[in-house]
């Protein structure tokens, strides 16, 4: 799981074409460190090994809460391991079934943050589609309240957000970036 954000703390399950990791999920989650470290993770990449569980009892409301292990980086590339990190679920924001017959839709993110920090988690729309998380400044008809999530329409830097303000972003930083249908390979 990619685990992101400084004032607010995001999960991103990292996804697969496959059971049992065929679900986008992204949720808005509270993080300590029972060794007392860093909970900032809005600098770049964060990964988090989960213990083992099933993917919909966390939908359903069913684990609320878990201890794994935070590294910087990719924990399956060469990250550096932090430690132990104790993972509250508050809120599922995404939970969304990835099938092989999915058509790429409109181009959509889920914008989350607050106004001075704020990310964007894209939809995966196809098995050919990726999964990126990239930090960003947005300008424009930015909704009020990121916390919760809030899908924006469009791709890169240019969103319609709901009610048809136009939000741009600039400044991206990209912290995770992988292609389907596995979703173990870096984006070009």
């Amino acid at each position: 799981m990619v685990l992101f954000g400084d004032e607010v703390h995001y999960l991103s399950h990292i996804p697969m074409f496959h059971t049992p990791h065929d679900v986008q999920l992204v949720m808005r989650v509270r993080v300590t460190r029972p060794d007392g470290g860093a909970t900032r993770f809005g600098g770049g990449l964060h990964t988090v090994v989960p213990p083992k569980f099933d993917l919909d009892h966390l939908i359903r409301g069913e684990l609320r809460r878990f201890e794994g292990e935070v590294f910087a980086g990719n924990f399956e590339a060469g990250g550096k391991k932090l430690g132990a990190i104790v993972v509250e679920i508050d809120e599922v924001l995404v939970a969304r079934t990835l099938r092989e017959d999915l058509k790429p839709e409109s181009p959509r993110a889920l914008a989350v943050g607050t106004p001075s920090e704020s990310y964007l988690v894209e939809q995966i729309d196809a098995p050919t589609g990726r999964d990126r998380i990239r930090r960003v400044v947005l300008a424009g008809a930015v909704p009020a309240d990121l916390t919760r999530g809030v899908w924006l329409t469009g791709s890169d830097d240019r969103y319609t957000a709901p009610g048809g303000g136009e939000v741009t972003a600039s400044g991206a930083t990209v912290l995770s970036c992988l292609v389907g249908p596995d979703f173990f390979k870096a984006c070009p």
